[in-house]
């Protein structure tokens, strides 16, 4: 074990297996007139001071029933940091920085990079540009390969996960690099 986990056990069984007995009985009328489903998953987020959380790159975990997910980056920019995005994959070093990244992720195993939900370049850029594809991004992130969900109750569980960010890194630091860092904005 590392000693950034010392102490670290694991989280307790139980938790897990009430999770599983939540999600397999969501839909009961226990509770009356209230039928919306209960979350049962417990997710969180690790990102630097400065912002929201949701709002700046950071690292993810989800533990559920159906294993432990990881995500690192930005699930959506704002205004400013997508025109700043937009513009940042266009210009020389940052572009190639950003096609090292994103090599670099499929290159270390089973990750995806995600975020693109546009389907055409932005006006105002060039489609036939060679990072273009990049500009249908509304977001950068990356999920990592599913964790079986009794991974959590393991000794070992902050030592995968840290395994696990460190190969989906390279976006998340581009993100505070360039598109991110207070003195840029």
């Amino acid at each position: 074990m590392s000693t950034s986990a010392a102490g670290f056990i694991g989280f307790p069984e139980a938790g897990l297996e009430f999770l599983t007995e939540l999600q397999a009985n969501n839909r009961r009328d226990w509770f009356g007139a209230d039928k919306r489903p209960y979350k049962t998953s417990i997710a969180m987020m690790f990102t630097g001071p400065d912002g929201k959380r949701m709002e700046i790159p950071g690292f993810g975990v989800q533990i559920s029933p159906n294993g432990v997910e990881l995500v690192a980056g930005i699930f959506r920019f704002d205004k400013v940091h997508l025109d700043r995005y937009r513009d940042l994959v266009i210009a020389e070093d940052s572009g190639l920085e950003l096609e090292t990244a994103h090599a670099a992720i499929r290159d270390a195993g089973p990750y995806r990079v995600e975020g693109k939900t546009y389907k055409r370049v932005p006006a105002g850029y060039d489609p036939a540009h060679p990072r273009a594809e990049h500009l249908l991004y509304s977001g950068l992130h990356v999920f990592g390969p599913v964790l079986p969900a009794r991974a959590a109750c393991a000794a070992d569980l902050v030592d995968r996960l840290m395994e696990r960010f460190e190969a989906m890194s390279p976006v998340e630091r581009w993100l505070q690099r360039w598109c991110y860092a207070r003195q840029r904005l």
